[in-house]
């Protein structure tokens, strides 16, 4: 059983509604939405807080690539991707 703080909850709570609000209404599905939230509550019991790190971890996505090397392209709806994951690397 998990426990968290309110801030953490709240934290919890607004990457939840933003993931839902930006999913193509065919990927809303109430088990994919169980899916995203087990995964929310397993990353933040695991000690992430950053919302964008959430979202990317909620979504089964790998986080933007370390400096050097080559740059994925992001799986993530479109208004979830931040700017930086996608933009080539100089």
């Amino acid at each position: 059983m998990y426990h968290f703080e309110p801030e953490t909850l709240r934290v919890l709570q607004t990457v939840m509604d933003d993931i839902v609000t930006c999913l193509p209404r065919e990927d809303c599905s109430q088990d994919r939405k169980i899916l995203i939230a087990q995964r929310l509550l397993a990353s933040a019991a695991g000690g992430e807080r950053d919302p964008t790190r959430l979202k990317v971890q909620a979504l089964g996505q790998r986080p933007p690539t370390p400096t050097g090397s080559a740059p994925r392209r992001s799986r993530m709806p479109a208004g979830l991707v931040p700017e930086h994951v996608n933009r080539p690397r100089a």
